[in-house]
Protein backbone atom coordinates (compact mmCIF):
# COMPACT_ATOMS: atom_id res chain seq x y z
CA UNK A 1 0.00 0.00 0.00
CA UNK A 2 0.92 3.21 -0.97
CA UNK A 3 0.15 6.25 1.36
CA UNK A 4 1.73 9.73 0.03
CA UNK A 5 1.76 13.63 1.77
CA UNK A 6 3.40 15.99 -0.68
CA UNK A 7 3.82 19.75 1.06
CA UNK A 8 5.00 21.47 -2.44
CA UNK A 9 8.43 23.35 -2.39
CA UNK A 10 8.40 21.58 1.87
CA UNK A 11 8.41 17.67 2.24
CA UNK A 12 7.83 14.66 0.31
CA UNK A 13 6.59 11.78 3.15
CA UNK A 14 5.94 8.18 1.21
CA UNK A 15 5.14 4.96 2.93
CA UNK A 16 5.42 1.85 0.93
CA UNK A 17 4.71 -1.47 2.25
CA UNK A 18 3.39 -4.97 0.23
CA UNK A 19 4.94 -7.32 -1.91
CA UNK A 20 6.69 -5.46 -5.15
CA UNK A 21 4.22 -6.22 -7.67
CA UNK A 22 1.47 -4.74 -5.49
CA UNK A 23 3.59 -1.38 -5.12
CA UNK A 24 4.13 -1.68 -9.22
CA UNK A 25 0.58 -1.92 -9.47
CA UNK A 26 -0.63 0.96 -7.26
CA UNK A 27 2.54 2.99 -8.70
CA UNK A 28 0.78 2.44 -12.07
CA UNK A 29 -2.31 2.85 -10.55
CA UNK A 30 -1.40 6.60 -9.41
CA UNK A 31 0.42 7.60 -13.08
CA UNK A 32 -2.78 6.26 -15.24
CA UNK A 33 -4.92 8.97 -12.74
CA UNK A 34 -2.76 11.80 -13.01
CA UNK A 35 -2.17 11.53 -16.90
CA UNK A 36 -5.99 11.15 -17.28
CA UNK A 37 -6.77 14.64 -15.05
CA UNK A 38 -4.05 16.70 -17.40
CA UNK A 39 -5.18 14.68 -20.25
CA UNK A 40 -8.72 15.85 -19.72
CA UNK A 41 -7.37 19.21 -19.32
CA UNK A 42 -4.88 19.41 -21.80
CA UNK A 43 -4.03 16.81 -24.15
CA UNK A 44 -0.68 18.39 -25.03
CA UNK A 45 0.39 18.67 -21.32
CA UNK A 46 -0.56 14.99 -21.66
CA UNK A 47 1.55 13.96 -24.39
CA UNK A 48 4.55 15.93 -22.66
CA UNK A 49 3.70 13.97 -19.28
CA UNK A 50 4.00 10.75 -20.62
CA UNK A 51 7.53 11.47 -22.67
CA UNK A 52 9.07 13.02 -19.84
CA UNK A 53 7.66 10.21 -17.41
CA UNK A 54 9.01 7.62 -20.23
CA UNK A 55 12.42 9.56 -20.32
CA UNK A 56 12.58 9.08 -16.34
CA UNK A 57 11.68 5.88 -16.14
CA UNK A 58 14.46 4.68 -19.33
CA UNK A 59 17.12 6.72 -17.83
CA UNK A 60 19.58 4.53 -15.39
CA UNK A 61 21.19 7.65 -14.28
CA UNK A 62 17.43 9.58 -13.40
CA UNK A 63 16.97 10.94 -10.10
CA UNK A 64 14.33 8.21 -10.23
CA UNK A 65 16.65 5.42 -9.42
Amino acid sequence: MLKCNIKKGVTVRVKASGTAQDLMVETCALIQVVYRDIKKQNPEAAKGYKNQLLVMLLDADSPVW
